[in-house]
């Protein structure tokens, strides 16, 4: 069951974790602001970029705007994770897997 957050926000504990998403799709409010802001991409390139429309980018900014702490402290436990897994070795085989 979907559960409605904002306007073009859902969310369901089943799907990304229940974190916020575009409705109907996976794709995270977080993706589409760590897009725009770390990529600097606007908003048009945004939606170019995930093959949505220009609407449901501004409906993860409105979102990203009436929830910035949560996201923001969604966004910070994402990259704080990637450099955890990146100083334990994750991603970065030692050996080559396949023979050469």
């Amino acid at each position: 069951m979907d559960i409605i957050m904002t306007p073009g926000i859902t969310s369901k504990p089943d799907i990304r974790g229940g974190r916020p998403c575009i409705a109907g799709t996976g794709l995270r409010v977080t993706d589409i602001i760590i897009s725009a802001q770390f990529g600097e991409c606007s908003k048009p390139e945004t939606a170019a970029e995930f093959e949505i429309t220009l609407e449901q980018v501004e409906a993860a900014f409105a979102f990203y705007d009436q929830n910035r702490a949560y996201i923001d402290a969604d966004i910070q436990l994402q990259f704080d994770t990637f450099d955890r897994l990146a100083k334990e070795g994750y991603g970065r085989p030692e050996a080559s897997i396949l023979p050469r």
